[in-house]
């Protein structure tokens, strides 16, 4: 296949994900459209999301749930919100999971490439190992015999990024940085949706 069937083809199913995504921009703004491949570069999930704030660090975006979710740790209802944290040189970026009053369900660490940024777009490619981590910052490893049955299609460089993330991300839950600093309820129920938040990242 040449490389512009192969590109026609992603931007596609890019097109395809994003119509049928459950996730909208959780307020108005600046907005990114986030593109999340599997392991093997097809599109696993797209949309759009607000921006809350972007850095040289990092880029926090905010979107919310158009309809019910049922996952085997947690259920997200319609209206729920998740913020994603993109960190620009850590191979991962998190997921945090509220609901529409601001308490907190639990965050979903994916162990993936650094977040390419170009044209508005935020991409990366999923690296099979996953973290959950509960509201109360229990945690369980996710995929492991997924990423043990592709062990040899991964280099062995990714590998250690792969083992590099992992152990970082548990550090920062056993440590409670953040975003692993909240305490289950935030200060402000409308944390996610302050439109001062998106004037901030003008």
């Amino acid at each position: 296949m040449t490389l512009f069937l192969l590109e026609r083809r992603r931007s596609l199913s890019r097109s395809r994900v994003l119509s049928e995504s459950p996730w909208k921009p959780a307020d108005k703004g600046p907005l990114l459209h986030v593109v999340l491949l599997r392991f093997d570069g097809e599109v696993r999930d797209s949309w759009q999301a607000s921006v809350e704030s972007k850095t040289n660090d990092a880029i926090a975006l905010r979107a919310v749930a158009t309809k019910r979710l049922k996952f085997d740790d947690f259920t997200i209802e319609r209206g729920d919100l998740v913020r994603q944290y993109f960190p620009s040189k850590d191979w991962f970026y998190i997921q945090e999971y509220s609901d529409s009053q601001g308490r907190l369900n639990g965050w979903y660490c994916n162990i993936g490439t650094p977040p390419s940024l170009k044209n508005s777009t935020i991409t990366t490619r999923d690296l099979l190992l996953d973290i959950f981590v509960e509201a109360d910052r229990s945690y369980g490893l996710l995929d492991q015999v997924e990423l043990e049955e592709k062990r040899d299609l991964i280099p062995a460089s990714t590998l250690r990024k792969i083992t590099e993330a992992r152990d970082k991300l548990v550090q920062m839950v056993e440590g409670r940085e953040p975003p692993f600093d909240r305490a289950g309820q935030t200060n402000d129920p409308n944390f996610f949706a302050r439109s001062s938040l998106v004037r901030k990242s003008r």
